[in-house]
């Protein structure tokens, strides 16, 4: 049977609050070493939140990205954001694999989407056919921003030979927080600018969603 993808359903609409969810994630505390937590919808209230999910390929453009965003990671802690990441592995796989590609020092958290609940609600779990005609699915390779309220504000599909920037991510949050910060002397132009310009990072391959014939989980 011949393979092919759709991304199943679509995302919450910008600035509408995440869902509440409660997972188990795979979290490298040192000194104690990898470690599994649970981390719940309430650990990101009233803080940015950068969620990070990855495609469960194992390429060396993901473990590059995994290691950018962990390098930054103070940087995101010194602006009070939250980054986590997401994945639909098992939490003993993403340990696995957090061992066998030598990543114990990534120093964010790992969420296991095992089900695949967290991934569909922003739109990007992706369906596909193995060569056995069974149904899969995994997370496609994305970014998503939280708002202090836990509201999305950002989304962004990557494909296969580009990876999330965390300095871009970085730049991104650095105008919002500017956005919401009060000033005296805004004018409304400005402002509109600003609302179009947030808009506008809501990337989404309608594209291939609309040429791609869709699957979805029961």
């Amino acid at each position: 049977m011949e393979k092919y993808s759709s991304f199943a359903g679509k995302s919450m609409p910008m600035g509408e609050k995440i869902p509440n969810f409660s997972m188990i994630g795979v979290y490298d505390k040192q000194p104690a070493g990898i470690k599994f937590v649970k981390i719940h919808t309430k650990h990101l209230e009233g803080k940015f939140c950068v969620i990070l999910f990855m495609d469960n390929k194992a390429s060396d453009l993901e473990i590059k990205e995994w290691q950018a965003f962990s390098s930054s990671f103070e940087e995101f802690n010194e602006m009070n954001v939250k980054l986590i990441g997401v994945c639909t592995d098992s939490h003993i796989a993403v340990r696995a694999f957090m061992h066998d590609h030598h990543l114990q020092g990534i120093k964010f958290p790992i969420i296991s989407d095992l089900e695949g609940e967290l991934s569909r609600s922003f739109g990007v779990l992706k369906i596909h056919k193995d060569k056995s005609g069974a149904a899969k699915f995994d997370a496609a390779r994305a970014v998503a921003i939280l708002n202090d309220k836990s509201e999305m504000v950002y989304l962004q599909l990557k494909n296969e030979k580009v990876a999330s920037d965390p300095r871009d991510i970085i730049s991104f949050l650095r105008n919002a927080r500017a956005e919401k910060a009060p000033t005296n002397n805004r004018e409304s132009k400005n402002e509109e600018e600003d609302n179009i310009s947030l808009k506008s990072n809501k990337i989404m391959f309608e594209k291939e969603k609309s040429s791609s014939k869709s699957v979805f989980l029961k």
